[in-house]
């Protein structure tokens, strides 16, 4: 069984979050399960992974071409792990002979449909990538708004192809079904099948320990308040208002500190938008450079450390399309490490699971004084603190936990089939699933400059040649 990843695991010194975690575990849960698994991580991913070395990788994958089989780049939690090439997975498929796919966001399931497989995919479409886009695009230096058609385009491709998808809530399950009832993949054959089961992002099973002090003595003070952020700054999340929050909070309780784990995403491919920037301006001119601390990506591994060292953990977004489909992989990284969370309305984790368990205090969108009225009530209660923490716990041990919640995925791959109610299974490339007319030049060439500057010239020139011979 290949699980295939678009995004940083976390092994070695990488950081991770979001797809790249989900896919992890994924695999993990499933070798643990007694599935035979192996994780495909590509190149461009492993090429920048802090203790994956040329050897693990580029050298690696030429010896396998050169040997006639595929040698595992790494090992570790008995997961073995293969970096490849995305564009060279057709010759993947022929070396390994897997049963089945799984593939983990948009890229890994477009390079796959690419390869031509003609084997069954499940594909994990866990976020709702295209409105993620709209905030790339719109943030993206130069501006480019030949992205989107292109995305578009892709997501079709994936829609077209899967045989059966997951997703993490389920507000994305009904606004998946709507994408392939739109496409015609929902018919009188296949009306009473599960085409698109939940699969909620959850945490492992065994409970995080505190082995490491990174924080209390070492940033700020051993007797100091801790306010956490965590995770990737991208354009559709909030890291500003935290940190205007603190100018109240400090008023009220001078040794409350925010400090922020985590950073621009570490592809580099994914622009901040303009927060970032804000908020280092803030920082400087608002008196707080005592008070509130950046300290970038840690290693996966030690994370754990930094949230069980918080007092509070505070996730924020604005009002959006993307908030209210997401399901926050950070929240339940605070939860199962007992950080009592305070959290934007919307998304569906904050407005149903984390209300109804009483396990976190949920603020409106972009309001600072709000949020500082409740960091200051949660710090100064700690009874409130220890409950909600409690809650946390026990919301992630009877219900969040990845044993627990795999069974779609576990069950397909037991039984993995083709749909063969599927009228675009022979058809899957993206102008046969659904009539575009064709890009002019002057788009064409647009397109193959953005790609190349994201990619590389060689990655863009070898999809500009797979399309003119498609």
């Amino acid at each position: 069984m290949l699980v295939v990843s678009s995004d940083f695991v976390p092994i070695k010194e990488s950081p991770a979050s979001g797809s790249g975690l989900r896919a992890w575990y994924i695999a993990k849960t499933l070798r643990e399960m007694g599935r035979d698994v192996v994780l495909v991580l590509p190149t461009r991913i492993a090429s920048k992974t802090p203790g994956i070395t040329h050897a693990d990788s580029r050298e690696k994958l030429d010896l396998c071409e050169k040997c006639g089989h595929v040698l595992p780049s790494l090992k570790e939690d008995d997961v073995e792990i293969i970096v490849w090439d995305e564009h060279r997975y057709k010759k993947l498929l022929s070396l390994i002979e897997p049963e089945a796919i799984v593939t983990v966001q948009r890229p890994a399931g477009y390079w796959m449909t690419v390869a031509g497989t003609e084997l069954p995919i499940l594909m994990d479409l866990h976020g709702p990538s295209l409105f993620e886009a709209s905030f790339h695009v719109k943030y993206s230096t130069p501006y480019d708004a030949s992205l989107l058609p292109y995305l578009h385009r892709e997501k079709i491709t994936l829609m077209g192809r899967g045989d059966r998808f997951t997703c993490a809530g389920y507000r994305q399950r009904y606004y998946f079904l709507g994408l392939l009832a739109a496409l015609g993949r929902i018919n009188d054959r296949n009306i009473e099948s599960q085409m698109v089961q939940v699969v909620p992002f959850a945490a492992p099973s065994k409970k995080p320990v505190h082995d490491k002090q990174v924080l209390k003595g070492i940033v700020v003070g051993k007797s100091d308040f801790v306010i956490l952020w965590s995770g990737a700054f991208l354009p559709w999340n909030d890291i500003l208002t935290p940190a205007v929050a603190m100018k109240e909070v400090v008023k009220r309780i001078p040794n409350a500190h925010l400090v922020y784990v985590g950073g621009p995403h570490p592809s580099g491919s994914i622009p901040p938008g303009p927060q970032l920037e804000k908020l280092e301006e803030f920082v400087s001119k608002s008196g707080l450079q005592n008070n509130i601390h950046l300290l970038g990506w840690k290693p996966h591994k030690e994370i754990h450390n930094y949230y069980m060292e918080a007092d509070i953990g505070v996730c924020t977004y604005p009002t959006h399309l993307e908030t209210e489909l997401a399901f926050r992989t950070r929240i339940l990284d605070f939860l199962w490490s007992g950080v009592p969370t305070i959290t934007t309305e919307l998304d569906e984790l904050s407005s149903t699971l984390m209300t109804e368990a009483g396990c976190a205090i949920t603020v409106p969108p972009s309001n600072e004084s709000v949020l500082a009225d409740e960091i200051v009530r949660l710090l100064l209660d700690d009874k409130e603190r220890n409950r909600i923490s409690a809650n946390g716990v026990r919301l992630i041990e009877s219900r969040l936990t990845w044993e627990r919640v795999i069974g779609p995925i576990n069950d397909f791959c037991a039984n993995p089939e083709i749909d063969k109610s599927n009228p675009y299974r022979l058809s899957y490339k993206p102008d046969q699933i659904l009539a575009y007319s064709n890009p002019g030049v002057k788009s064409l060439v647009k397109q193959y400059v953005t790609a190349a500057r994201r990619e590389g010239v060689m990655h863009a020139t070898q999809n500009a040649v797979k399309w003119v011979f498609r």
